[in-house]
C-alpha cells in the first residue's frame, strides 16, 4: 500500500516493494507535476520495486519544480545547489525510515536536472540514474567520481526547450566523471510520449541493455513503445500542435496550471487534448468545410504574425540568449509578409 509523508523534509509518497530483490526508485517530477505523477512509470518500469517519489518545494506561479530558475534554461545555480544538498539529506532519511537500498533516481526535465546533480554532487546517495530531457545550462564546480555508476540519459531531438549542446555537454560531463553512460538522442520533443505496442527500431542495442540493467526486462519493453511513438511523432512534427501550445503556456505560467497536467498513465497533456478535441469537434458540426479550411488558413497567419512578434520583443530584451538568434531583420519582415497574407485573405 502506498503512503504519504511529510516528516522526512519532503511531501513524499512511498509505495513498499512487492520484490525485496529490486532497487529502489527515486522517482523526481518535471515543472507543474507532484509526488503523484510519476509513480505509475515506475511501477510500469520496475514492477515490485519499492519507489520513493517526493514533490519538489520551489514553487513557479504555483507549479511544484526542485529548484528555481531565472529563465527557462537559465538555473538559479546556488539554489540548485542547495536543493541538492537538500535532497541528498531527505534520501538518507528515507533510506533509514523504509530501510530502503541505494535508489536508481528516474527524473523527468527539472526532476532529470536535480537528479545528475544528486549523482555529482552526492555519488554514494545513488545506485544510478535514468535521466529524460536533462541539460547542462552551466560548468559545475566540482566533478565527482561515478566510478562506473549506470546513467541511462534520453533527449529528444526535436526538444524546443533543451538545446542539444546542452545534453551532449552533460553527457561528455558524465562521462569525465566516469559514469557507465548510455546517451540516445530520441526522435521526440520534450515531452515525455506515449507508449505504442510495436516493435522498436535498431541500432540501439547497447541503451537497451542498459535499461535493462537498470530496471529489468519490463523497462525494455517500455523504452522501446516510447521510441516507436516519438518515431511518429518525428515524422509528424506538427501533429497535436493544439495541446502541445497549451501545455506549453500552463508550463511558463500564462495559462492555468491544471492545462498542462500529464496524465500518469498516458504521459500526455490529457485535459488540454480534451479541451482542444472538444472544440474542433464542435466546430466540424458547426460550419462548412470551406469556412473551416478558410479559417483555419487565417488562423494559422495570425499564429506566424504572433511568433514574429514575439521574436522582435525577444531582440529587444535583455534576457540571456537561449541557443538560437536570427537576423533582426528576419522577423521584421516575416510579420510584413503575414500581415500582407491577412488582408488579402480578409479584403
Amino acid at each position: 500500500m502506498a503512503t504519504s509523508g511529510h516528516d522526512l523534509g519532503f511531501v513524499h509518497r512511498f509505495v513498499p516493494a512487492e520484490d525485496p530483490n529490486r532497487t529502489p526508485l527515486l522517482l523526481l517530477h518535471g515543472t507543474g507535476a507532484d509526488e503523484n505523477d510519476l509513480i505509475p512509470l515506475g511501477t510500469q518500469l520496475s514492477p515490485g520495486a519499492a519507489l520513493l517519489s517526493p514533490r519538489g518545494k520551489v514553487s513557479e506561479h504555483g507549479m511544484p519544480r526542485f529548484f528555481r530558475r531565472v529563465a527557462e534554461g537559465v538555473f538559479d545555480v546556488e539554489d540548485l545547489r542547495a536543493r541538492t544538498d537538500e535532497l541528498a539529506d531527505f534520501v538518507a532519511k528515507a533510506r533509514g525510515a523504509y530501510e530502503l537500498a541505494k535508489p536508481i533516481a528516474v527524473g523527468f526535465s527539472n526532476g532529470a536536472n536535480i537528479a545528475w546533480s544528486l549523482l555529482l554532487d552526492h555519488p554514494e546517495a545513488l545506485a544510478g540514474a535514468m535521466l529524460m530531457r536533462a541539460m547542462l545550462p552551466f560548468d559545475p564546480a566540482n566533478i565527482a567520481k561515478l566510478d562506473g555508476k549506470p546513467v541511462l540519459m534520453l533527449s529528444g531531438a526535436i526538444d524546443p526547450i533543451v538545446p542539444a549542446a546542452q545534453c551532449d555537454k552533460l553527457a561528455n560531463l558524465l562521462r569525465t566523471a566516469g559514469a557507465d553512460l548510455q546517451y540516445e538522442v530520441l526522435p521526440a520533443g520534450h515531452n515525455l510520449t506515449q507508449p505504442t505496442s510495436r516493435s522498436p527500431p535498431t541500432g540501439s542495442q547497447s541503451a537497451d541493455a542498459l535499461s535493462h540493467k537498470l530496471c529489468g526486462k519490463r523497462a525494455d519493453r517500455i523504452r522501446n513503445r516510447t521510441r516507436d511513438r516519438a518515431q511518429a511523432e518525428h515524422l509528424d512534427p506538427g501533429n497535436e500542435p493544439g495541446p502541445r501550445v497549451i501545455y506549453g503556456m500552463a508550463s511558463q505560467g500564462d495559462l492555468p496550471p491544471m492545462l498542462g497536467r500529464v496524465h500518469p498513465c498516458t504521459a500526455t497533456p490529457l485535459i488540454a487534448t480534451v479541451l482542444v478535441a472538444v472544440l474542433v469537434s464542435l466546430l466540424a458540426i458547426s460550419l462548412p468545410i470551406e469556412k473551416l479550411a478558410e479559417w483555419t488558413s487565417v488562423a494559422t497567419l495570425v499564429v506566424f504574425a504572433l511568433v514574429n512578434l514575439a521574436l522582435i520583443r525577444l531582440q529587444r530584451s535583455a534576457a540571456p540568449a537561449r541557443g538560437f538568434a536570427a537576423p533582426r531583420w528576419v522577423p521584421y519582415l516575416g510579420l510584413a509578409a503575414c500581415l500582407l497574407l491577412l488582408a488579402t485573405a480578409l479584403l
